[in-house]
Protein backbone atom coordinates (compact mmCIF):
# COMPACT_ATOMS: atom_id res chain seq x y z
CA UNK A 1 0.00 0.00 0.00
CA UNK A 2 2.89 2.38 0.67
CA UNK A 3 3.71 2.63 -3.03
CA UNK A 4 0.14 3.71 -3.80
CA UNK A 5 0.64 6.87 -1.79
CA UNK A 6 4.16 7.79 -2.89
CA UNK A 7 3.54 11.24 -4.33
CA UNK A 8 6.91 11.55 -6.05
CA UNK A 9 5.26 12.01 -9.47
CA UNK A 10 1.72 13.17 -8.86
CA UNK A 11 1.24 14.18 -12.49
CA UNK A 12 1.21 10.56 -13.66
CA UNK A 13 -2.30 9.57 -14.68
CA UNK A 14 -1.37 5.91 -14.30
CA UNK A 15 -0.44 6.41 -10.66
CA UNK A 16 -3.71 8.23 -10.02
CA UNK A 17 -5.66 5.43 -11.70
CA UNK A 18 -4.04 2.86 -9.39
CA UNK A 19 -4.93 4.93 -6.32
CA UNK A 20 -8.51 5.38 -7.50
CA UNK A 21 -8.85 1.66 -8.20
CA UNK A 22 -7.52 0.82 -4.73
CA UNK A 23 -9.87 3.24 -2.98
CA UNK A 24 -12.85 2.20 -5.14
CA UNK A 25 -12.19 -1.42 -4.15
CA UNK A 26 -12.34 -0.40 -0.50
CA UNK A 27 -15.68 1.31 -1.18
CA UNK A 28 -16.97 -1.82 -2.94
CA UNK A 29 -15.97 -3.89 0.10
CA UNK A 30 -18.22 -1.72 2.24
CA UNK A 31 -15.77 0.79 3.68
CA UNK A 32 -17.12 4.29 4.27
CA UNK A 33 -15.01 6.78 2.31
CA UNK A 34 -15.07 10.39 3.43
CA UNK A 35 -12.77 12.76 1.60
CA UNK A 36 -11.69 16.05 3.15
CA UNK A 37 -10.48 18.93 1.04
CA UNK A 38 -8.59 22.06 1.97
CA UNK A 39 -9.59 23.80 -1.26
CA UNK A 40 -10.65 27.32 -0.45
CA UNK A 41 -9.00 27.45 2.95
CA UNK A 42 -6.84 30.42 1.89
CA UNK A 43 -9.29 32.40 -0.20
CA UNK A 44 -12.48 31.58 1.68
CA UNK A 45 -14.26 30.24 -1.41
CA UNK A 46 -16.39 27.09 -1.26
CA UNK A 47 -15.10 24.63 -3.85
CA UNK A 48 -17.07 21.62 -2.63
CA UNK A 49 -19.18 21.24 -5.78
CA UNK A 50 -16.10 21.54 -7.99
CA UNK A 51 -14.34 18.93 -5.87
CA UNK A 52 -17.29 16.53 -6.12
CA UNK A 53 -17.44 17.04 -9.88
CA UNK A 54 -13.73 16.28 -10.24
CA UNK A 55 -14.04 13.11 -8.17
CA UNK A 56 -17.09 12.06 -10.20
CA UNK A 57 -15.31 12.82 -13.49
CA UNK A 58 -12.37 10.66 -12.37
CA UNK A 59 -14.73 7.81 -11.40
CA UNK A 60 -13.92 8.02 -7.69
CA UNK A 61 -16.42 6.29 -5.42
CA UNK A 62 -17.11 7.94 -2.08
CA UNK A 63 -19.75 8.35 0.58
CA UNK A 64 -19.08 11.92 1.58
CA UNK A 65 -16.88 14.93 0.80
CA UNK A 66 -16.26 17.87 3.09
Amino acid sequence: MRELFNFGNISSGEDRAKRIEYMNNLHDEGHFLHYWTARGCWDGEDYLEETRKQLDDWGVKYNDVA
